[in-house]
């Protein structure tokens, strides 16, 4: 359970959007959704978040670029986590070099996107301690 944690979710998919949404109030999480990685980036200039969801593949801007501009230009340090169905996107060399936290393939069951953000949110509490 992940009470009161804020998701922002980008995925040009509405059908993917509702249903991630539907799993993580769930877990008990609030999430924002938004349709691309330009608004995403907005979205981050006004608010705060946990965790970012992010499809990779997406128009406006893809969210390689934006996973490498919130990291690099924005300088937001939480944790990116990729969604794809592409089974080679989380070994690629730009997967790797973006500065996603994680990489959850699409489609994904409520108990492994339970698992990924458990750890994430797990290791930025103990990051945080030291």
């Amino acid at each position: 359970m992940h009470n009161g944690i804020k998701i922002l979710i980008a995925d040009d998919n509405i059908v993917n959007q509702k249903l991630n949404c539907f799993m993580l109030k769930k877990l008990f999480a609030e999430t924002t959704c938004v349709d691309n990685g330009l608004e995403a980036i907005n979205k981050l200039r006004t608010h705060t978040f946990d965790v970012i969801l992010l499809d990779l593949y997406m128009p406006e801007m893809d969210g390689f670029e934006t996973a490498k501009y919130i990291i690099r230009e924005m300088g937001i340090k939480i944790p990116i986590i990729a969604v794809t169905a592409d089974t080679y996107a989380s070994t690629s060399e730009k997967f790797l070099t973006s500065g996603f936290s994680a990489c959850i393939t699409k489609p994904f069951k409520i108990d492994e996107l339970n698992l990924v953000l458990t750890g994430l949110l797990n290791k930025n509490v103990a990051s945080i301690g030291n």
